[in-house]
């Protein structure tokens, strides 16, 4: 119901468009952006936390797309649907995750149901919390997460290391 009532344009266009064919091109032109960076912000701000449904969610790589991004982007907690490891491989890329607030143990679940399973069940007890505490707790990684991301520098660092690396081998 919250859905439908929103006053929200671009969100109400992207979603008549579902509704008349289904599929949406994400990378189609909105308001001079395309659809998949588009965030909601009547939505984000009538809630406190993402669950983030990214688009592989079995073990066989690691694969984030902007979906972990706008969370990042609007500093919210979240809690991935996704592959094993993708907590992992998040703060190996300098990201910070949000334990011991929210129980990541999910994200270390071989099997994908079990792992989702889990994650909700992490949701559940996040949900049982005082947003206000929570924020106030996570913060500092919050603000963190966002300097990476609104930095170019930050987010192309390992990318540039592999590259040199590749260069002085060559060499």
């Amino acid at each position: 119901k919250f859905l439908k009532e929103i006053e929200d344009e671009v969100q109400k266009t992207v979603d008549a468009a579902e509704a008349e064919g289904g599929y949406v091109d994400t990378t189609d032109q909105l308001d001079n952006n395309f659809v998949s960076q588009y965030i909601s912000m009547p939505i984000y701000n009538a809630s406190y936390y993402t669950v983030v449904g990214e688009t592989i969610s079995n073990n066989d790589c690691f694969f984030v797309t902007e979906k972990t991004a706008k969370p990042m982007m609007a500093g919210r907690p979240f809690i991935m649907l996704s592959g094993k490891h993708t907590l992992t491989h998040l703060r190996s890329l300098g990201f910070r995750t949000f334990a011991p607030i929210i129980d990541e143990s999910y994200d270390e679940i071989d099997d994908e149901y079990d792992r989702i399973s889990a994650a909700f069940d992490s949701f559940q007890a996040l949900a049982k919390l005082d947003p206000r505490d929570v924020y106030r707790q996570l913060g500092d990684v919050l603000e963190h997460n966002q300097k990476i991301m609104l930095s170019k520098q930050a987010l192309t660092q390992r990318a540039r290391n592999f590259l040199d690396n590749i260069q002085q081998n060559l060499v």
